[in-house]
C-alpha cells in the first residue's frame, strides 16, 4: 500500500499566505547570520567588507601593497628607535609613574615652538630619539611633527605642566626661558641639562629683531648663567654670539673654552647639531664652552672629536 504525501509549497509561500507569521519567518530565515556563532559573525563581517570595497579601494590596496603591509610600514605609527622592534610600539604604555621614573629614555625640549628649539626637535627626530616637547599649541605641534613627538601644552613657568613633562625624561634642552626648570629638574633627578646662553656676548649689539624675539631675549638674560652654574643637575652651558638664519653645513663648527675670546656668529641649524651632540657627552658636573662658525679648512676637526677632546680636558 502506498501513501501519497502532498507536495508542500516552499516556505516563502507560507510567508505570503500567513501575514501574521511574516515577522517571525523574517527573523528566523531571512537573516541567517543570527544563527552563526560569534566567530562566524566576525568572518561574515570581514567578507562583507571585502565585497563592499569598491574598485578604487582595491586599486589603492594594490598600489600600497595592501592594508597589512601599510601597517607594517608604519602608517600612523611612531618610527622605532635603532635596534628596536616595530612591534614594540604596539605594546600598551604603562601609566605607572614608578615605571617612568625607572626608565628614563626621553629628551625634553622646552619652548619647542621657538626657532632654535624647532631645529633641535628636527635634529632629535633625525637621530631617532624619543622626544617630548613643551609647546603653546599641541595641535600645531602634532601637525608639524606627527607621532614623532609627545607634546605637552605649557611652558617652564607652569609648574604642573613642567612636572608632567619631566616624567621619564633623562635630559632637557632649554633654548628659551628657564622659569622653574632648574628646581623641577633637581626634584625629578634629571641626568643632564643643556642650556643656550648669549648673556656675555656683544656680537651684533642690540637690534629690534633680538628685542622682539622672546627666545633671544631669554638667552641674553644676565642672571641666566649664574642660575645654571648654581644648579645641582649635571649641565652643559653653550655660549653663543649672534644666531644666523642661513643654511647649515656651509662652514665648520668650532668650539672652545677661551673666555677671553667672545663667541662669534653661528648658524641656527649648526647650533642645533651642537646641542644634540652634547647629549652624547654628559659631564659629571658642569661643562661650559663657546661655539661659532669658521671657514672650512682641511684641518677642521669634526664636531664629535671636538666634544670628546673638550670633555677629556674638563675631566683632567
Amino acid at each position: 500500500m502506498r501513501l501519497l504525501l502532498p507536495l508542500l509549497p516552499p516556505s516563502s509561500c507560507y510567508r505570503t499566505r500567513n501575514p501574521q507569521n511574516a515577522s517571525l519567518d523574517t527573523s528566523q530565515s531571512a537573516h541567517p547570520i543570527a544563527k552563526l556563532s560569534p566567530r562566524g559573525r566576525s568572518t561574515f563581517a570581514q567578507r562583507k567588507h571585502v565585497i563592499t570595497c569598491g574598485f578604487g579601494d582595491e586599486l589603492l590596496d594594490y598600489i600600497t601593497a595592501g592594508p597589512k603591509l601599510r601597517k607594517w610600514y608604519g602608517e600612523g605609527e611612531r618610527m622605532p628607535t635603532d635596534g628596536g622592534d616595530p612591534r614594540d610600539d604596539l605594546q600598551p604604555e604603562s601609566s605607572s609613574q614608578g615605571d617612568e621614573d625607572t626608565s628614563r629614555t626621553a629628551i625634553l625640549v622646552t619652548d619647542a615652538d621657538n626657532p632654535t628649539a624647532e631645529q633641535v626637535v628636527l635634529q632629535l627626530i633625525l637621530a631617532r630619539q624619543e622626544v617630548k616637547v613643551m609647546v603653546k599649541d599641541v595641535s600645531t605641534a602634532i601637525t608639524a611633527y606627527g607621532s614623532y613627538i609627545a607634546p605637552i601644552q605649557g611652558n617652564t613657568g607652569n609648574g604642573q605642566a613642567l612636572q608632567s613633562a619631566l616624567r621619564g625624561v633623562k635630559a632637557v634642552v632649554c633654548t628659551g626661558h628657564l622659569g622653574d626648570l632648574l628646581r623641577a629638574a633637581e626634584q625629578q633627578s634629571v641626568e643632564h641639562l643643556i642650556v643656550v646662553s648669549s648673556a656675555g656676548s656683544s656680537a651684533g649689539g642690540f637690534s629690534l629683531d633680538t628685542f622682539m624675539d622672546a627666545e633671544a631675549s631669554a638667552q641674553r638674560s644676565r642672571s641666566r648663567e649664574e642660575a645654571v652654574s648654581s644648579c645641582r643637575v649635571p649641565h652643559t652651558l653653550v655660549q653663543v654670539g649672534r644666531i644666523r638664519d642661513v643654511p647649515g653645513g656651509q662652514q665648520a663648527i668650532a668650539i672652545s673654552q677661551d673666555e677671553d675670546v667672545a663667541a662669534g656668529e653661528v648658524c641656527r641649524e649648526d647650533l642645533a647639531r651642537v646641542l644634540v651632540e652634547c647629549l652624547q657627552h654628559p659631564p659629571k658636573k658642569a661643562l661650559v664652552f663657546q661655539v661659532q662658525n669658521r671657514p672650512q679648512s682641511d684641518s677642521s676637526e669634526d664636531l664629535a672629536s671636538q666634544m670628546s677632546r673638550l670633555q677629556e680636558a674638563v675631566a683632567v
